[in-house]
């Protein structure tokens, strides 16, 4: 199950494939990002 690798919360595979990287590995999700963040596309970017 795809998870949030900043704050390890469950997002729907349909999520990870939208605003993921390549891998579907998402880095911010609806908890961390604002909307605005997600889509300027900084859940698929590994900030660490």
């Amino acid at each position: 199950m795809p998870k949030c690798n900043n704050c390890d919360t469950f997002v729907t595979p349909r999520f990870a494939r939208v605003f993921g990287d390549n891998e579907d590995d998402i880095y911010g999700c609806r908890n961390c990002l604002s909307v605005t963040a997600l889509v300027e596309g900084h859940a698929s970017r590994d900030t660490a």
